[in-house]
């Protein structure tokens, strides 16, 4: 492994070719594997592209791809992943809360990335 980042309860790590495996807790999405279903082993996260940094929050999940670009999955209420709480690409829970299940584009990266 290159890197581990542990979160809440949920934990993300690196290889050094930017595979990217998850396990622990992921009531909110944070796991980024597409359901909410926790998982005791570490499981492969398909990415568009090789990771190059991953950063786990109390209930969510930041990487940074090789080329720059950064995804997000997780617990997304009013927008906290940078990614716009009404996006289509989310789930909503059954509180209402907006729950990323998959790395999503953040769109606050890339805005901040573009100043």
């Amino acid at each position: 492994l290159s890197s581990v980042s542990c979160g809440g309860h949920h934990v993300w790590a690196l290889t050094p070719a930017g595979e990217a495996w998850a396990w622990g807790a992921n009531a909110f999405g944070m796991l980024g594997l597409g359901d909410r279903r926790s998982r005791t082993v570490p499981e492969r996260v398909a990415l568009p592209a090789p990771a190059a940094a991953a950063e786990c929050g109390y209930a969510f999940t930041l990487v940074q791809l090789v080329g720059g670009s950064v995804l997000s999955c997780g617990f997304n209420r009013n927008g906290r992943c940078g990614v716009p709480a009404g996006d289509e690409r989310a789930t909503r829970s059954e509180d209402g809360d907006s729950l990323l299940l998959r790395p999503t584009p953040c769109a606050a990266a890339a805005e901040a990335c573009a100043a």
